[in-house]
C-alpha cells in the first residue's frame, strides 16, 4: 500500500499547489466584489485582468482534479488487493464469503479465450487472473459506490464522520465530473454557481474522506481481512 499512498499524496500536492493558486486569485474578489485580479506580463511591463470566464473555468478543474484523484487513488488501492492475493498466492478457498462473489462476477465477466491463456492453476488464478478494474469503477464513483465496494470486498468505510462529513461531497465532484465529461455544461455554467470558499471546503472534505477510506484498504490487507475465518483461525 506504500504506492498508493505515496501516489494519493503526490496528487494531493498537485491539488493543493492549484487550490492555493485558486484561493490566492479568486478568494479576495469573490468575498469583497474587487475589480478582477490581473497578472502582471513582465515582457511589457503591463498588468492585464483575468476575466471573470476565467475564474469559472478554473473553478470548474478544480472538481475534475478531485475526482480524478478519487477514481484513481480507489482504484490502485483496490488493484492492491489483488496484488497481495496474487503474491501470496492465495486460493479461492481461502478467501472470505463477499470477496468469492466478488471473484465468480469477475469470472463471468471475463473473455474465456482470453483468460485461458493465464490460468495455468485454477484455485490460485481465478482469484488474481479475473480481475477487471474499468469494471469496479468506471466514471461514477461517490460515496455510497465506495461503500458498495467496501461491502463487496468486506473493509471498513468508516471515516471520522466530522472531518469527512462520510464522504458526501464527493458525490458532488461525481456529478460536476459528469456534467463536464458529457458536456452537459459548459466549464463556465459549471463554476458559476460555486464560490472558492465553497469549493475549498468541498476539497477539505473529500481529501481527508478518500485518505481514511485508503488506510482503511490498508488495514485490510496489513491484517489478512481478505481471508476467511476458518484460514485465520489455524
Amino acid at each position: 500500500m506504500f504506492d498508493t499512498l505515496q501516489d494519493f499524496n503526490r496528487r494531493v500536492d498537485e491539488i493543493e499547489v492549484y487550490f492555493n493558486f485558486l484561493e490566492d486569485t479568486i478568494s479576495g474578489t469573490e468575498l469583497r466584489n474587487e475589480r478582477m485580479p490581473q497578472l502582471f506580463y513582465p515582457d511589457i511591463e503591463e498588468y492585464k485582468p483575468i476575466a471573470q470566464e476565467m475564474t469559472k473555468i478554473l473553478k470548474a478543474n478544480g472538481f475534475l482534479l478531485l475526482y480524478n484523484l478519487a477514481e484513481s487513488s480507489i482504484k490502485k488501492a483496490i488493484e492492491e488487493i489483488y496484488v497481495e492475493l496474487n503474491n501470496r498466492n492465495v486460493t479461492y478457498e481461502d478467501i472470505r464469503e463477499e470477496l468469492k462473489k466478488v471473484v465468480i462476477k469477475n469470472f463471468k465477466d471475463r473473455n474465456i479465450d482470453n483468460l485461458l491463456p493465464m490460468v495455468t492453476n485454477i484455485s490460485t488464478d481465478i482469484v488474481s487472473k479475473c480481475f477487471d478494474l474499468e469494471k469496479i469503477i468506471s466514471g461514477n464513483l461517490d460515496a455510497r459506490e465506495i461503500k458498495k465496494i467496501a461491502k463487496n470486498y468486506g473493509f471498513s468505510c468508516q471515516t471520522n464522520s466530522q472531518i469527512t462529513k462520510d464522504g458526501k461531497e464527493l458525490l458532488t465532484v461525481k456529478n460536476k465530473r459528469n456534467d463536464l465529461a458529457h458536456g452537459v455544461f459548459s466549464f463556465c455554467d459549471c463554476g458559476k454557481d460555486c464560490t472558492i470558499e465553497e469549493l475549498l471546503k468541498i476539497k477539505e472534505e473529500v481529501i481527508p474522506y478518500l485518505r481514511e477510506i485508503i488506510e482503511n484498504i490498508e488495514t485490510y490487507i496489513n491484517n489478512e481481512t481478505y481471508l476467511n475465518n476458518r484460514v485465520v483461525s489455524r
